[in-house]
């Protein structure tokens, strides 16, 4: 998987189906709505990240509140290692598992993969280890990121 973080998507609410709840499909919106938030009230309550948390931790919710690793060079050895370990896993540059998402480092300024992921990291979120040499343009980042966010 690459993530472009320059991407948008937009959604046009409404547009195959109209914006009313009161006609058309929009009309089990309500109800189902309802229904989750009865069945599933603890863990809406207890796993759902907040509003604003940065979508990459949000949309892996295995990554919420564990060290994440930021692999340097992503081999096929050290993300078993990780693995074993339990840690989650990004990869800078291409992952040889399909599993571990890859964040390309051949973009035109790397200011923008170093932004997107400082978006993604807050201050105070999950620990984030490097694992790998500081050689390279991942090495570069990494460096980068660490002055940034030193913590």
């Amino acid at each position: 998987m690459w993530v472009q973080p320059a991407a948008r998507v937009l959604h046009l609410e409404g547009l195959s189906h109209s914006r009313s709840t009161e006609q058309g499909l929009k009309t089990h919106q309500v109800r189902n709505l309802e229904q989750l938030k009865q069945q599933w009230p603890h863990t809406l309550d207890t796993e759902q990240p907040p509003a604003g948390h940065p979508w990459l931790l949000a949309a892996d919710r295995q990554l919420l509140g564990r060290p994440l690793l930021l692999l340097l060079q992503p081999t096929t050895e050290a993300i078993t290692t990780c693995r074993q370990q339990g840690y989650r896993m990004l990869a800078l540059g291409e992952s040889p598992q399909a599993d571990v998402v890859s964040l390309p480092l051949g973009w035109r300024d790397r200011r923008d993969l170093e932004r997107w992921l400082l978006e993604q990291l807050p201050q105070g979120g999950p620990q984030v280890l490097l694992v790998g040499s500081l050689e390279g343009a991942a090495g570069e980042l990494a460096i980068r990121l660490q002055h940034l966010r030193p913590e």
